[in-house]
């Protein structure tokens, strides 16, 4: 029962790409510039989008002895976690990254 939540990511992630599509139209068309590392702007972007989504993602560590009702836990435990980390990796880290100057574009150098 608790392991059916996971299905959220993939409706936080279709609702991300809909943000995304909302909050930055054209920002799949731009592109991006090539003087970044490999390793580092990329990292960065997955450490940001690991230290965003934690807070979210520590609601996995709850357990059956601190919620009796199995379905608030389950929406808890799992739903939530994983449709906020869909959202925000999908609809809002790109738009985070690029204000924190970790993803640049050749049209606003």
């Amino acid at each position: 029962m608790l392991d059916n939540g996971i299905i959220g990511i993939g409706f936080g992630a279709y609702l991300g790409v809909i943000v995304h599509a909302k909050i930055c139209p054209g920002l799949m068309l731009r592109l991006p510039t090539s003087d970044e590392r490999w390793f580092s702007m990329p990292l960065l972007r997955c450490l940001l989008a690991l230290c965003v989504c934690l807070p979210f993602l520590s609601l996995y560590l709850l357990s059956p002895d601190q919620i009796s009702n199995v379905y608030y836990l389950a929406l808890l435990k799992t739903f939530v976690p994983t449709f906020a980390s869909g959202l925000i990796v999908f609809g809002l880290l790109d738009s985070l990254s690029e204000k924190l100057g970790l993803l640049k574009f050749k049209d606003n150098e």
